[in-house]
């Protein structure tokens, strides 16, 4: 099974639901590639001390929340650096007053980043440096032309394409968190009944009831991923070939039901059975469980939730659609995490709208990161 993760910034800078899935595809699969807003996050502890204590307030700028004052805070420190490197030789009391703006704004910046780091760690996020470190995780930046191509970075519209990254052509499964069910993206009923699914229209069937993956700790979640590997093997097999299947646009339905779907007790069962989270079974943080579905839905579909997160541009989405009803058809594989269990919860109705999830994402507890 092979597993690919395109995050982005949404209501908050760092949210447990990404950790979430990753950390279900990680314990799935054996090959897992990061793009986007996570490999920001991993990167950027490393990389802060080297930025300019310019390039460092923008950055704290660009994602604080900050009331007021303190944006003006911000803001008045870039007219002065600006001031200040506009002039050669500054007088002693501009000088005096740009030192104490740069102290003042190191001393902000470097309280972020301890503050970032931290609410990493709380979030989920503790075995992705130990996994990023190991190269476990392939990771990717998004360019959007051909001649900015090279070394880690692709080409966005490849990616949605299904044109890059060349391992995972034709076999990736796109990673989701909750924030999929947007009614503005679905353009038909999607089926949760295995037994209603079809090749051509979206399904989201759940599978799996997973434990809160996000308190464990990178030895632990190494541990849980060698203890279950040896007994998911068919199932990871069987999850690549009902993806080459769904991009093929040929009997993705019937495999799911017959083939990939009777697996899933399995990967169920191992994950129970883990040694370390028995032992912890008893806490209420990692009692709480969260469910997981796999399913298709149509490439607009999937464009037009990364539209909306405007990751995609209005002329990008445009030229994609005017690619895909040139081609043949084809369907997306998806596993979708639902981190908040009470913010998804399906009907047993065998289809639900877009409109039905709005509803149930309306009355959503709202999970910080404290």
């Amino acid at each position: 099974m092979r597993c690919i993760s395109l995050d982005f910034v949404d209501k908050d800078l760092i949210d447990p639901a990404y950790a979430y899935k990753i950390n279900v595809g990680y314990i799935l699969s054996y090959y897992l590639d990061i793009i986007g807003h996570t490999v920001f996050l991993l990167t950027l502890e490393r990389r802060f001390p080297k930025m300019s204590l310019l390039h460092k307030a923008g950055i704290v700028a660009a994602f604080q929340k900050s009331e007021p004052e303190a944006k003006k805070a911000f803001e008045d420190f870039f007219v002065q650096q600006k001031q200040k490197n506009s002039v050669k030789h500054l007088p002693t009391n501009l000088f005096v007053l740009s030192k104490k703006y740069e102290l003042q704004m190191e001393k902000v910046v470097n309280e972020w980043i301890l503050l970032v780091q931290t609410n990493m760690r709380k979030a989920g996020y503790f075995s992705f440096y130990y996994c990023f470190d190991k190269g476990i995780f392939e990771n990717h930046s998004l360019v959007e032309t051909r001649e900015e191509v090279k070394g880690t970075l692709i080409m966005k519209q490849d990616i949605f394409e299904n044109k890059a990254p060349i391992d995972g052509i034709n076999k990736m499964i796109w990673l989701l968190t909750e924030g999929f069910f947007n009614d503005s993206i679905y353009e038909e009923a999607a089926t949760t009944n295995l037994d209603l699914i079809e090749d051509d229209k979206p399904y989201l069937i759940k599978c799996l009831d997973l434990p809160n993956l996000n308190t464990l700790t990178s030895p632990e979640m190494g541990n849980l991923k060698d203890q279950v590997n040896g007994h998911i093997t068919l199932f990871k097999a069987e999850a690549e070939v009902w993806a080459t299947k769904c991009y093929s646009g040929k009997d993705n339905a019937s495999y799911f039901k017959e083939h990939l779907f009777p697996t899933m007790q399995s990967v169920q069962t191992a994950i129970e059975n883990d040694s370390i989270l028995k032992q912890w079974s008893n806490m209420d943080i990692v009692k709480k469980t969260s469910a997981v579905y796999f399913g298709t839905v149509s490439p607009s579909m999937l464009w037009k939730y990364y539209k909306n997160a405007l990751i995609i541009k209005p002329a990008l989405y445009d030229q994609l659609m005017a690619n895909y009803l040139l081609g043949e058809r084809y369907t997306i594989p998806v596993m979708v995490s639902a981190y908040s269990v009470d913010a998804l919860i399906l009907e047993t109705d065998p289809v639900f709208d877009g409109a039905t999830f709005e509803a149930i994402l309306s009355v959503k507890k709202h999970i910080e990161v404290s």
